[in-house]
């Protein structure tokens, strides 16, 4: 009986030591797990600033929203257009419209003066054309900008009434003369003083696309048989006698000289007939 509870106690023994043991094991897989947790994976990367709606739960995920944000970014830049090195390079696409007005645009200094405005302003070359064919059209049915001039219709337009049955050939170069020989006449009435220098200045600009202005020049020529007032002391021509004898030498009024006019020579028998009778 003894030996039996010797035999016991030392199992019990034994057991207790396992229990130890089993306990031992436990703490130190608990401690096992704690290190595990110490050593997982890192968060992910985010600049200082970086929006909220740019940050993944990854690297990857972060940078894959970035790029489709640089990309369309840069698909938008492109259909936008690129402002061109130089003022110069902006161009005008003139609709039918347009195309009158526009002609000679390059040689206008405000045009020139737009456009360095818009290239300052790091305007595209595409918004330029968005912009401006429209802003032009705008202007021109508000009538803020005048009609383009057609220089044969208006030479055409100054050729006298009695030729309303001639070629538009015959109309213009009629016309053209007609405003040539009206513009020389304005211009040497300045240079002799029978006209104040402006008064003068206004009917040689006025005559290039004015029939009225034609007219009113025609009338103080006296070509058209009227009586004229007399200007600068003249007699009743409009011109001193200095004036008038200058003009009776002048080689086109000389039927022996190639620079013989029939018109000049003709209005100068005329106005000699009114100064001296």
């Amino acid at each position: 009986g003894n030996g039996g509870a010797g035999d016991g106690g030392g199992a019990g023994g034994g057991a207790g030591g396992s229990n130890n043991g089993a306990g031992g094991s436990g703490d130190g897989g608990a401690g096992g797990g704690q290190s595990g947790g110490g050593g997982g994976a890192p968060s992910p990367y985010r600049p200082d600033g970086l929006p909220d709606h740019f940050a993944g739960g990854s690297d990857k995920e972060t940078i894959d929203k970035l790029f489709t944000a640089v990309n369309g970014f840069r698909t938008k830049q492109g259909e936008a257009g690129a402002v061109p090195e130089k003022a110069d390079g902006y161009a005008l696409d003139a609709s039918d419209k347009l195309k009158p007005y526009v002609a000679n645009l390059d040689k206008d200094p405000v045009w020139g003066k737009t456009r360095d405005i818009f290239h300052k302003a790091g305007i595209t070359d595409k918004q330029f054309k968005a912009t401006m064919g429209p802003l032009l059209e705008g202007l021109i049915d508000g009538g803020l900008v005048a009609a383009p001039i057609d220089p044969k219709a208006v030479l055409k337009g100054m050729a006298p009434p009695d030729m309303a049955n001639a070629s538009d050939d015959e109309k213009i170069a009629a016309g053209s003369k007609r405003v040539t020989d009206n513009i020389a006449w304005a211009d040497g009435a300045k240079a002799n003083q029978a006209l104040p220098e402006e008064v003068a200045s206004f009917l040689a600009a006025s005559a290039a696309d004015s029939v009225a202005a034609n007219t009113l020049i025609e009338w103080l020529r006296g070509s058209n048989g009227e009586t004229r007032p007399a200007m600068g002391g003249g007699g009743s021509s409009g011109m001193t006698d200095a004036q008038l004898k200058e003009r009776i030498n002048d080689p086109r009024n000389n039927p022996s000289s190639s620079r013989y006019d029939k018109t000049f020579a003709t209005e100068t028998d005329q106005l000699s007939r009114k100064q001296w009778g």
